[in-house]
Formats: C-alpha cells, sequence, structure tokens
C-alpha cells in the first residue's frame, strides 16, 4: 500500500486540516478508481471552502456504507501507536488487531451554519480507541445577535423563522428565514419502574424546553435473585424446603426433603474415624432442660449435605461429668421415626434423675457404661431388636424401673447393669436369645446354671436347685434382702465379697449342708473346710468370734458392717486381706493374734470407733492405707518394731498413709 496526503485551507476558519487516505497498488498499477474518488473530494471540500473531512464523511462520499457497530481493525491510539485489540471472546485476531465494539455516535462539536460538527464513538474493549465523523453543515444552524428577532420560536421538533445577522457568518443575513429546531434536552432523570429480580427499572427524563415530551431508558440494573429457604421441617418432624427468592416469592425452585431439626442448642460433633466415621454424635450444647428430640440427621447449614446421626455421646465418655447430657434437667427423651442412632455413650443419661420414660429407637446397638446410672425417675425403658451389649452399671439404682424386656439379640450384659433396681420384679428374655433366659424377676445364663443378677430380691431366698454359679454383684445392692440359701449344686460364687454389696439388711447367709465348696456357720459364708472366712452379710450386728481353725479372713469379707461392734480373731489366722473391715464404723474393739503375718491394703480404714489396736511382732507385712483416716485421737502399738524407720524398712511408708493416728513402737 502507499499512502498518499492532503493539507487543505479553510478560509472561512483560517485552518490548516489535513486529510490522509489510501492508495491502493494493484500490480504495479495505480488504483484510478480510487485516485478519481480522491480528486472528487478535493474538489468538493473547495467548493463548500471546508477542507476537514471525517472517515465517516469519506465513507459517504466514497459511496460505500457507514462502518458497523463491530469490526476488526487496527486503531490509531492518541499516542500515535497502533493498538491490537482482542476480540470479543477474548482472542487476539491476526495482526495483532481486535474485533471492536463501538459505542453510540455521540456529539462532541455541533454542526454549525458555518462548520461542519464532530461525532465520536469509543470502543467497549479498549477506551482509547476512538473514531470520529464529520457532521454536515447544518444551513439553519445560526447564532443571532441580540438585535435579530424571532418571529417564531423553534420548538423541540419544528424549526423557527428569525430576521438579523448570523453571528458566526455576516453574509448570513436572514429575513423571517428558518431556523433550527431546538432538538430535546432531556433532564431530570427519575426512577419510573424498579428493578426486578430479573428485568432492570426504567428512568424517564423530561424535556426542558417542553415538559411534555417525555422518554424513557434503562434504569438501575436488576437486582439479581435473594435467595433463602422457606422449610416445613419441625424440631421433631421432616418437611421439605424450598429456595425461594426474598424480594419475589413467586420465583422458587423445585422443593427438596428437610429433616426435623432437632432440639436448638444441641451440638454435633463431626465423628472422623471408626465404624461411625462421617456421622454425628450429639451432646447436650446449650440445653439445659425440659424434653429433649435426637435428629435422624443433622447439618452444618443449609448448603450442607446431610449426614446421620449415630451416636449420643461417645463410646469413651469414662465418668459422669463426661456424659452427652451431664447436669441437665431432662423430663424426656425421644427419637426420630427413621432415627440413625447406633449407640448410647457412656454416662449419656447419668443422674438425669427427672427423666421418666425412653423408647430406645431402632437400631441401637450398644448402650454403654453408665448410661442410665441412678436414673431414679425412670420408670419404662424399651430396649429394641437389635442391640448387642448392655454396660456395666447400665441402669444402676433405676429405683422406679419395674421390668425390662431384653431381645434375642443382646450377647453381652455387664455387672451391676441392673443392681440398685429394687423395684425390677419382671425381668424378660426373648426366648430366642442364646446367651440369656429369666425366670422369676431373675437374669440367668440360657441353660439357667449361673444366676447373673436378682436385683429385686427381698425377704428371706433360696437360690434355685441347678444353679451352679453365682455371678460378681448379682444379689448387690437388694436393700430389702434379708436372709438367703445357697443350694448344694452352687460350686462357684464369683468374687463372693461382692455378691452381696450394699445388701443392708443382709444378716443371714446359709449354706446347704450338701455343698461340697461352702459351708456356713452364725450366717457367715466359709470355704466347705471352714479355713477360710469368705463374707458376712452387710447387715451382721453385735459381737462375733471366728471360729478356730480359720487361718484366711477374705478380701472384704466384713466391708460396710456398719452395725459391728467387736470381733474375735482366733490364733489360728494367719493373713487380714484387703478391705477386711473397711468403713466398720461401730466396731471398737479387735484383737490380732500374734502368729498373723500379713493385713491387707485399708482392712482398718475407716475404722472410726476403734481407740487402740496392736499390731504384732509376727507381721511381716502391711498393705498401703492399712489405717486410712485414723485420727489422733487413736492409738496403733507397734511390737517388735523399734522406731518408725524399722517399721518402714519393713513394710514400706507407705503402710501410713492418710493415717494420724499416735503411733507406738515397742521394739525388743
Amino acid at each position: 500500500m502507499t499512502i498518499g496526503s492532503i493539507l487543505l485551507y479553510n478560509s472561512t476558519i483560517g485552518r490548516f486540516l489535513s486529510y490522509s487516505s489510501t492508495i491502493v497498488r494493484l500490480e504495479g498499477e495505480f488504483d484510478m478508481k480510487n485516485i478519481f474518488k480522491f480528486l472528487r473530494i478535493i474538489s468538493m471540500a473547495a467548493v463548500i471552502g471546508f477542507s476537514f473531512v471525517s472517515c465517516g464523511l469519506l465513507g459517504d462520499l466514497f459511496g460505500k456504507d457507514e462502518e458497523p457497530d463491530t469490526q476488526t481493525t487496527n486503531t490509531q491510539t492518541p499516542g500515535g501507536q497502533t493498538s491490537g485489540g482482542q476480540t470479543p471472546g477474548g482472542g487476539q485476531t491476526p495482526g495483532g488487531s481486535h474485533t471492536h465494539q463501538w459505542g453510540v455516535w455521540s456529539v462532541t462539536t455541533a454542526a454549525t451554519c458555518s462548520a461542519v460538527g464532530v461525532e465520536t464513538r469509543t470502543c467497549a474493549l479498549d477506551s482509547s480507541h476512538k473514531e470520529t465523523r464529520g457532521i454536515a453543515i447544518d444551513p439553519n444552524a445560526h447564532v443571532l445577535g441580540s438585535d435579530s428577532t424571532i418571529t417564531k420560536q423553534p420548538t423541540c421538533t419544528e424549526t423557527g423563522l428569525a430576521s438579523g445577522i448570523c453571528t458566526l457568518n455576516p453574509s448570513h443575513v436572514l429575513n423571517n428565514s428558518p431556523i433550527s429546531a431546538l432538538g430535546h434536552d432531556y433532564q431530570n432523570w427519575t426512577q419510573t419502574t424498579a428493578p426486578t429480580c430479573t428485568a432492570a427499572g426504567v428512568e424517564t427524563g423530561t424535556c426542558t424546553h417542553d415538559a411534555s415530551h417525555t422518554t424513557t431508558r434503562a434504569g438501575a440494573a436488576a437486582l439479581g435473585h435473594d435467595w433463602g429457604w422457606i422449610t416445613t421441617a419441625t424440631v421433631t418432624a421432616d418437611g421439605t424446603e424450598t429456595k425461594t427468592c426474598n424480594r419475589d416469592s413467586a420465583h422458587n425452585e423445585a422443593p427438596r426433603n428437610a429433616y426435623a431439626t432437632g432440639t436448638a442448642g444441641l451440638a454435633y460433633e463431626l465423628i472422623a474415624s471408626g465404624n461411625n466415621a462421617n456421622t454425628y454424635r450429639v451432646r447436650k450444647g446449650t440445653v439445659t432442660s425440659g424434653a429433649v428430640h435426637i435428629p435422624a440427621y443433622h447439618r452444618l447449614n443449609v448448603d450442607s449435605t446431610y449426614l446421620p446421626v449415630t451416636e449420643i455421646g461417645s463410646t469413651s465418655d469414662n465418668n459422669s461429668s463426661s456424659g452427652a447430657f451431664y447436669n441437665v434437667s431432662i423430663t424426656s427423651v425421644t427419637f426420630a421415626s427413621n432415627s440413625q442412632l447406633k449407640y448410647i455413650g457412656g454416662y449419656a443419661f447419668d443422674n438425669r434423675t427427672s427423666l421418666t420414660s425412653i423408647n430406645i429407637p431402632a437400631g441401637v446397638t450398644y448402650i454403654g457404661d453408665s448410661a442410665f446410672y441412678n436414673c431414679t425417675g425412670l420408670t419404662s425403658v424399651t430396649i429394641p431388636a437389635g442391640l448387642t451389649s448392655i454396660g456395666r452399671d447400665a441402669f444402676y439404682s433405676c429405683t422406679n424401673l419395674t421390668s425390662i424386656t431384653i431381645p434375642s439379640s443382646v450377647t453381652s450384659i455387664g455387672d451391676l447393669a441392673f443392681s440398685g433396681c429394687t423395684s425390677l420384679t419382671s425381668i424378660l428374655v426373648d426366648s430366642g436369645n442364646t446367651n440369656y433366659s429369666s425366670e422369676g424377676g431373675i437374669l440367668y445364663n440360657k441353660a439357667k446354671t449361673i444366676l447373673r443378677a436378682y436385683p429385686s430380691a427381698s425377704g428371706n431366698i433360696t437360690i434355685p436347685a441347678g444353679v451352679t454359679s453365682i455371678n460378681n454383684y448379682a444379689f448387690a445392692y437388694c436393700t430389702g434382702l434379708i436372709g438367703i440359701t445357697i443350694p448344694a449344686s452352687v460350686t462357684s460364687i464369683v468374687s463372693a465379697n461382692s455378691v452381696f454389696s450394699g445388701c443392708t439388711g443382709l444378716t443371714s447367709i446359709t449354706v446347704d449342708s450338701g455343698n461340697t465348696n461352702y459351708s456356713s456357720e452364725g450366717g457367715i459364708l466359709y470355704n466347705k473346710a471352714k479355713t477360710t472366712l469368705i463374707a458376712a452379710p452387710t447387715g451382721i450386728s453385735g459381737n462375733i468370734t471366728i471360729p478356730a481353725g480359720v487361718t484366711s479372713i477374705g478380701r472384704n469379707a466384713f466391708v460396710s458392717c456398719q452395725s459391728l461392734i467387736s470381733i474375735t480373731i482366733p490364733a489360728s489366722v494367719t493373713s487380714i486381706s484387703d478391705n477386711t473391715f473397711y468403713t466398720c464404723t461401730s466396731l471398737t474393739s479387735v484383737t490380732i493374734p500374734e502368729g498373723v503375718t500379713s493385713i491387707g491394703g485399708m482392712a482398718f480404714s475407716y475404722c472410726t470407733s476403734l481407740t487402740i489396736i496392736t499390731i504384732p511382732a509376727s507381721v511381716t507385712s502391711i498393705g498401703s492405707s492399712a489405717f486410712y483416716n485414723w485420727t489422733s485421737s487413736q492409738t496403733i502399738n507397734v511390737q517388735g518394731k523399734a522406731n518408725q524407720a524399722a517399721a518402714d524398712a519393713a513394710w514400706g511408708a507407705d503402710w501410713r498413709d492418710g493415717c494420724n493416728a499416735t503411733i507406738n513402737y515397742n521394739g525388743s
């Protein structure tokens, strides 16, 4: 291409203006058609006395169409550099150009009777890219002097008539000649239609020349949707939720399922590992009292995924203060009909004395240790089919619980699970259970050879013949039990000293004479040979003499026998075990015979009524805290040890732990 340029002088306005054009060279020859058009421009400019010709005017004169609003071009920037643009989609067009997105033409210099005007448009992609074009001279666009006369006022749309001399060109003398219409001058734009979620608002402008002339334009942008959720789900009932625009409730999406929320304030913890990983466990949170509803599912917020609630507390909760509903005055606990619960953790409802009933949902397989410990208001419990494990102390001391049914699925029941349930007269075990059976309020193993628990035992009872073993704590805290007879068939009493723990009314234990393992005398349980005193009934009272021939007094043998006043130990005894006289608070007299070699830990702890005791020289070992809680008003005489150092060397210093008694050392 060869670029040709021309500089023209406009004598009317006294300015030089330049024009550039492109002359296309084809196969070494000039494009004669363009040359002739170029000469035509020059001659026309000379006629009208005007030498500035815009690109748009050139287009008109050349006979080509007005340039479209979108085109691919290289554009001269104000700094004289050619700027390559981006296509509307962001791609670079060949040669560094981009596809312009032109705005509307706006008048930058109005045309007059003597000079062309100029209008400009700007690329929306790059504001430095602009185009200008001329506005043809308006022969009626005069500027009249102060001595001119307007015989007809122009309006917005109609020309007027005037007489006078144009100040722009004195040669323009008007004699009732037309002057240009004013055109509309729209101002005072006000919102006449508010924007909606999907449509922009509308503004209306009023012409300053004629208030009856109005027009409209796009106002504030569409607001977009302000989505919220409307739900029919409640604390206890499932429902649906619909995504609905807060600005227009008619704008909504299809509803979806929503689950019951559960009691407000409950706290949820995502379980990270184990069988219930990626589910929730629930705790009291900020709940302090009243009815509690445990939901089937929980989510963090409306945009989160629902996950099942599978645990109340944790299986690792191991004390009262860690329980899920510790220190909450619960009156009732209910569960969703579609409950996903599997575990009720340790101490979950420990000491919730206002809880009166609970229907444990299907799907629960585990009830933790002490889960309902001391729920004294609890009158009924429904245990679901599928439950496999009931923890230690699970329903301990639920004193108003009258019946319970154990399904066939249960394989494990912990010690003391129903101990202290003194009103529990009915324990029913499903006949399909392969591990347990029941009869007369007694829980047995399947073959009824092991007596597991008899929580409501009272008065004088006889253990059924055929029972070979009595489980640990089987009669624990049966405060109404007075006497018990053990049949000849019993060969094992597991931790016999704990079997009758807390039976404060028990005064007599009798063993059938045909029993080959156990015997009794004076209401006290011995081994068959009566060489070991196994257990005295907790309710025994007064003065007791242990028969000659007994060589050892068993662990916990007289524990909590608080009506025991004195005891005579025969010379045959060589061993006093741990906790033997623990909390015998009424015991005032005991003589440890020469020949005793060992005294167990805590053996005489909390014997607050004893004033003096003598430890014979034969004793070679004493367990920790043997005289715990003894005070300075009590005396211990130590035979065979010259001083404390000698005693500590023989027995260890911890025999004196918790002891503030006066100790006299009488060494030989």
